[in-house]
């Protein structure tokens, strides 16, 4: 989840790495490349989504296609919807969700600044 929409959108995949749990960003923040960990539960719904195949874009619309990073808050915003989540959400919001939760579970500080791509410990701490 701490990849952005438009990093997320041009996923493919040769770039999930389920035996590792985790996805190459190859367009992460600021033009960086890193590998954001993905928990086993995800790994094993994505080998299910993937099955056989090797190539083209994790996830695909009905014509074949990648999402557009425009795309991606509807989606989120349908899927809240549907979980009778009334509150806003955003991918922005998961982001940071996300990095509560492993800072909650014991996750290092330093670790989760890399986890989410800052070169600031301060922007981290926020």
């Amino acid at each position: 989840m701490a990849c952005s929409c438009r990093s997320l959108t041009r996923t493919t995949a040769r770039e999930v790495f389920l035996d590792k749990q985790r996805i190459l960003s190859p367009t992460a923040k600021g033009g960086k490349s890193r590998y954001v960990p993905i928990l086993p539960e995800l790994a094993q719904a994505l080998r299910t989504h993937l099955g056989d195949r090797a190539a083209g874009s994790l996830f695909d619309t009905v014509h074949h296609m990648c999402y557009s990073p425009r795309r991606i808050p509807p989606i989120i915003k349908e899927t809240a919807a549907e979980a009778t989540i009334t509150t806003r959400v955003y991918p922005h919001l998961l982001k940071h969700s996300v990095a509560t939760a492993l800072l909650a579970r014991g996750m290092l500080l330093e670790q989760l600044q890399k986890f989410l791509g800052h070169s600031k410990l301060e922007t981290t701490q926020l």
